[in-house]
């Protein structure tokens, strides 16, 4: 059974601050997913929320990542207490749930403040900031706490206290002392976990723990999220490996978007090869801004974009495929997959040359009743925040993580 919703993408993101040189500087953790639950006819809403001590040589430490097909997992230690949390390129704070929650219903234990923690006050640095005061109960009676409400697109909206506790990559990385947030209250959809975000951090801000782990370690101020079509890769803080991917880094400028994520400056999408009679190019007019999101498994489109993609691609239909019920409208269909040989690879062109194509299998997914399965692009994203821009290339045929650990 064979859909269309947007372009079903996963993408292999790099975060860094200086090309990998020969005598790699890096923590190399491996990935794994979950079993994929049984949601069926397209209904992501229900799913989205869309390492051992380093050598002196190589410091490439193998570190256990899971998840599933729509989000990434990992855990770390808080105060003391194992989390496991979604990681997230498009936020920049670390949330776990707390004992302050009184309606959380992730998996417990919940962090807890341990002997070495303390609460950021409702002072100047919480005001410039941009954060406000919230009433907590303590043991001392009611306290007065810097706080801060984050969104998710998936409709999730918390209530954050700002905490300095101990964290670490659970038994992996030693611990350090580092700044969260943790759940006090939540509206909405529900959070099935905490979230490790990566995104951009606001100048002045306190370092994410994931930054402090990195100076603790001597490493270069870069992360890489990566894998393949069996959702299995690494997560690797520090430099970026060659071997991950093929050639060069094809580069384009780093845009902000919303304070906190990564976006790239699109020159046109092309679908089809742009030297054949039959291809059509759309102007950057017609997507907006595109951001890169690690918390998100598609890409999605503005409408006339979208719109304009799937009216070309229906020129490839069998007979049978476009009728007013049709494929391109979300109705899901019993189709083989050479019926879909023909269609056309869709080019994603950014300013400076970098550039993706995406093949039929990365932008029509199966779906089963018992679970769906998702194709990955096989792409490396690097993100090189200190030069603010973005390499592209292309990861390896066939490439398996399993080899390398």
């Amino acid at each position: 059974m064979k859909s269309i919703l947007l372009l079903s993408i996963f993408l292999i993101f790099v975060f860094n601050n200086e090309y990998a040189n020969a005598n790699r500087n890096s923590l190399k953790l491996p990935i794994y997913t979950k079993q994929a639950s049984n949601h069926i006819n397209n209904n992501f809403n229900d799913l989205a929320s869309n390492k051992r001590m380093v050598s002196t040589k190589e410091r490439n430490v193998p570190i256990k990542l899971e998840g599933d097909i729509i989000q990434l997992l990992i855990d770390v230690n808080v105060g003391g207490i194992k989390q496991q949390v979604v990681v997230d390129t498009g936020s920049n704070y670390l949330v776990v749930p707390s004992v302050y929650c009184r309606n959380c219903e992730q998996q417990r234990p919940y962090y807890q403040p341990s002997k070495y923690a303390t609460f950021m006050k409702c002072n100047d640095e919480c005001s410039i900031m941009g954060n406000s005061c919230t009433n907590v109960q303590t043991l001392a009676g009611i306290e007065l706490f810097c706080s801060y409400q984050e969104s998710y697109v998936q409709g999730t909206e918390i209530l954050n206290l700002l905490v300095q506790d101990t964290f670490s990559f659970n038994n992996y990385t030693e611990n350090v002392m580092a700044t969260f947030g943790i759940i006090v209250t939540t509206q909405g959809h529900t959070l099935r976990n905490g979230v490790l975000g990566l995104g951009k951090t606001c100048r002045g801000c306190r370092k994410s723990p994931t930054a402090s782990i990195l100076e603790n370690l001597n490493l270069s101020n870069s992360f890489s999220l990566s894998f393949n079509e069996n959702f299995q890769g690494t997560l690797v803080l520090g430099d970026a490996d060659p071997s991950d991917f093929d050639k060069n880094l094809t580069f384009t400028e780093m845009l902000t978007i919303d304070d906190s994520h990564y976006g790239v400056p699109i020159k046109s999408i092309i679908v089809n090869d742009r030297y054949s009679p039959n291809y059509m190019l759309i102007p950057p007019e017609y997507f907006g801004d595109f951001i890169l999101d690690s918390g998100a498994t598609m890409t999605s489109l503005n409408e006339p974009a979208y719109n304009l993609i799937a009216k070309f691609l229906q020129r490839d239909c069998n007979p049978g495929m476009c009728h007013e019920n049709n494929f391109f409208n979300g109705y899901c269909f019993d189709f083989p997959d050479e019926y879909f040989n023909t269609f056309p690879i869709i080019n994603i062109e950014m300013e400076g040359g970098a550039s993706m194509k995406i093949e039929p299998k990365n932008y029509i997914f199966s779906n089963y009743v018992n679970g769906i399965k998702y194709h990955c692009l096989d792409h490396y994203v690097h993100f090189d925040n200190e030069n603010e821009k973005i390499g592209i290339a292309k990861r390896p045929y066939g490439y398996s993580y399993n080899n390398n650990f």
